[in-house]
């Protein structure tokens, strides 16, 4: 029988290895029968069920469950469980028919789009010619998806030519790549960001996107106007972005100086506040290196420091776990005050600039630029949330701080920056540090980062 002719079939997309289940009716059952197709022409039957008090007759499919209420589940769905499934059911009154259309996603891996050229643990800068070649490709995926290459920001004068689409198939999954030319014509520039990001119909599925810049050394330089020269009129020129960075700078370390000069060691002696430097007394920081026999395995770190040192840990994603009043916000205080006084004995002193967010401040607030805005910088500041993009993505090396994850009111949220950034869908060269108590670590992001826990010495 054809069930698509007579009922729109619902589709369901569902991860590789997570639970299925199908709803069949609310009514009240006396007949439900459970049929399967993967290619909508010859339907197997996997449950037969007639509900008569309490007496079920059930012709069964290992693999899958008929619960009470006539649902279908599926413990571990693979990709050859993907098809059309057909639920017929009668309730001695009336019956129908509900009909799902199952398929089965698979993130691929890494989960980001990989550039030629680049080794991903950093951002990535790559130098090229203002006529050149760009390849990016993401592997092991399903289904299929469509990659594009555009420029980061629309103003920017770069044209896209020759696309040449890939799809190599290797079992059930998909290598997909896209190679295109690119022609930069105005090369007064000598850089420019793009992007590779998944598009079309499955794009939503994924979140798929990579930045890189584009370093152009043989570009003309630009030279600098005075009063009345007028040998270059006719030029474009570049927005200068240096003065807005260094007020950027200059407005964070101002911000950061109320935060750690106002340090309440006891918390209910609301009058009496230090400078987190004359507070704070390092303890011991642990960081897992795996898991052997169901147990996680832990070594110690020699200082705080290491955990900003260039490649001291194994990823770019760091959670910081400890219990209440075991130090976790005085320890990320630290680092911002080793950063604002540039002390040339701390790892800090190589970060080019440090974002630091109290996570419990950001209830209804998506987006990491605005939240930037609106908590660090002054109310009269002339630097947009555009701006604040374009001077982390010139930046060669960012600290992201991200305090207090279980007190973050959106960490079920999907949709925000902070999900995406942990997820290292976004801010892929920049180190990030989440602070949370070990009854609230993400499970989404510990698999991908670094788990780091503080405990004190005793």
């Amino acid at each position: 029988m054809d069930y698509t002719s007579l009922v729109t079939p619902i589709r369901r997309y569902l991860k590789i290895h997570s639970p299925m289940n199908l709803s069949c009716t609310d009514l009240g059952l006396n007949l439900v029968i459970w049929k399967w197709s993967p290619e909508s022409d010859a339907f197997e039957t996997l449950y037969v069920s007639i509900f008569q008090n309490s007496n079920h007759t059930k012709i069964s499919n290992m693999e899958y469950k008929l619960e009470d209420e006539g649902s279908l589940s599926l413990q571990n769905t693979l990709v050859e469980h993907e098809g059309l499934y057909a639920c017929v059911y009668d309730n001695g009154v009336s019956g129908g028919s509900v009909l799902y259309d199952v398929l089965v996603m698979v993130d691929p891996t890494p989960v980001f789009p990989v550039i030629d050229g680049c080794n991903h643990q950093q951002y990535c800068v790559l130098e090229k010619q203002p006529q050149d070649v760009l390849t990016c490709s993401v592997l092991g995926i399903r289904p299929k998806v469509v990659l594009e290459w555009r420029a980061f920001r629309e103003e920017t004068a770069i044209d896209f030519t020759q696309h040449q689409f890939t799809v190599t198939q290797m079992g059930a999954l998909y290598d997909i790549s896209l190679t295109v030319k690119f022609d930069f014509t105005l090369t007064t520039q000598n850089k420019v960001t793009v992007e590779c990001s998944a598009v079309g119909e499955n794009a939503e599925l994924f979140s798929l996107s990579t930045k890189i810049d584009l370093l152009f050394p043989n570009a003309r330089k630009m030279k600098r106007m005075k009063p009345g020269d007028t040998e270059n009129e006719g030029i474009p020129m570049m927005e200068n972005t240096n003065g807005k960075a260094e007020r950027f700078i200059e407005h964070l370390k101002a911000k950061y100086e109320i935060f750690y000069d106002s340090v309440q060691p006891i918390p209910y002696i609301k009058d009496r506040m230090y400078c987190v430097d004359k507070v704070f007394v390092e303890g011991g920081i642990e960081y897992m290196t795996g898991i052997s026999g169901g147990q996680a395995q832990w070594d110690k770190l020699s200082s705080y420091q290491e955990l900003v040192k260039e490649n001291c840990l194994k990823t770019k994603r760091q959670i910081l776990e400890g219990e209440p009043g075991y130090g976790k916000s005085t320890l990320t205080l630290q680092l911002l005050y080793d950063w604002c006084k540039s002390h040339s004995k701390t790892s800090s002193r190589g970060v080019d600039v440090i974002i630091y967010l109290r996570l419990r401040q950001l209830r209804g607030v998506e987006s990491i630029f605005s939240a930037i805005r609106q908590f660090i910088l002054p109310r009269d500041s002339d630097i947009s949330e555009e701006d604040i993009k374009e001077i982390l993505n010139h930046m060669s090396s960012v600290l992201v701080l991200l305090d207090g994850f279980d007190e973050y009111p959106d960490q079920e949220s999907t949709e925000t920056d902070i999900y995406h950034i942990m997820k290292k869908d976004m801010f892929q060269g920049f180190n990030v540090i989440l602070t949370t108590r070990p009854s609230c670590v993400p499970t989404d992001f510990a698999p991908h980062s670094d788990r780091v826990t503080a405990y004190r010495v005793r």
